[in-house]
């Protein structure tokens, strides 16, 4: 019985590869299909590699964590079909037997998303599917899930994971993925760009109103006019802040983003010339070179 059941569990495991061998290559394949011949392969494909999974559920010898794990994958793939209702199913099937499964949490909120954008002539509905997947993002984000922070971000969303219990590692044979086909995944399209086109603007507004900022304190403590700052030195601060300020935003440090614009205003200030430094450095160096 024992070895009747090994084998059973080897086939199991055997057709749940086969399925994932046909997903991942299809998803290939679909990246640079054209025309109606093509979709209708990849059509087939996906559909191929649903039977593998089925197959291998219906032999009824995987773990619960398995299980769901499966469930993720079939939800994949009918995603990859474009059927969003029956993939957010699976992913809800996933959830339920594991409420700790963050791939099913990601994927069912980019099936809402696809969902939001499907249905944009309907201001209601689209914006219903919306909160759904922001939900989602976050559920799957407070379970450790950094590519859900990045989707929530890309939609205007800037959210702190709260503390939850992590997430258990996938079975070693399952694939626990969180990356939809098609568009399902296009909110995330251009998320890095887009985070990085923004840190430089909001970077060099910065660098700029640090340069007023600094002025204006020296016109305080000094009593004096405003200082004159080149053009050349205004435009490389402003630059060396955008860039800096890019970083920390791409990370999101929120820390690093406070410190960057002190450190700019010091720098600045610095940089003009503190009140009574250029003095004091003259005087030094007066001593310096006087003889005795």
């Amino acid at each position: 019985m024992m070895i009747k059941h090994n084998a059973k569990v080897q086939q199991a495991q055997y057709l749940y590869d086969r399925g994932t061998t046909v997903y991942d290559n299809t998803v290939k394949f679909q990246e640079n299909a054209h025309g109606k011949d093509d979709n209708d392969i990849v059509k087939r494909q996906f559909e191929r590699a649903i039977e593998y999974y089925k197959q291998a559920l219906n032999l009824n010898v995987f773990s619960r964590d398995m299980i769901a794990d499966v469930g993720n994958s079939l939800g994949l793939a009918y995603a990859g079909m474009y059927d969003e209702i029956t993939a957010i199913d699976y992913f809800s099937q996933a959830i339920q037997l594991r409420e700790d499964y963050y791939p099913g949490y990601y994927n069912r909120a980019c099936a809402y998303m696809r969902l939001a954008f499907e249905n944009v002539s309907n201001y209601e509905k689209s914006d219903e599917y919306r909160n759904m997947a922001i939900a989602d993002w976050k559920m799957a984000a407070d379970l450790g899930c950094e590519e859900a922070l990045e989707n929530l971000a890309e939609n205007g969303v800037q959210y702190t994971p709260q503390k939850r219990k992590k997430a258990a590692k996938p079975p070693k044979s399952a694939s626990g993925r969180t990356t939809s086909v098609g568009t399902a995944s296009a909110s995330t399209t251009g998320i890095k760009g887009g985070r990085i086109i923004s840190g430089l603007v909001i970077g060099a507004i910065c660098g700029f109103l640090s340069i007023i900022g600094v002025g204006a304190l020296w016109m305080l403590l000094t009593g004096a006019e405003d200082p004159e700052i080149g053009g050349g030195k205004a435009l490389l601060w402003t630059a060396i802040i955008a860039v800096a300020f890019t970083f920390v935003w791409y990370k999101r440090k929120w820390l690093w983003v406070t410190l960057v614009f002190l450190t700019a205003l010091i720098g600045m200030y610095i940089l003009i010339g503190a009140p009574g430094l250029e003095q004091a450095m003259t005087e030094t160096e007066t001593e310096i070179v006087t003889p005795e």
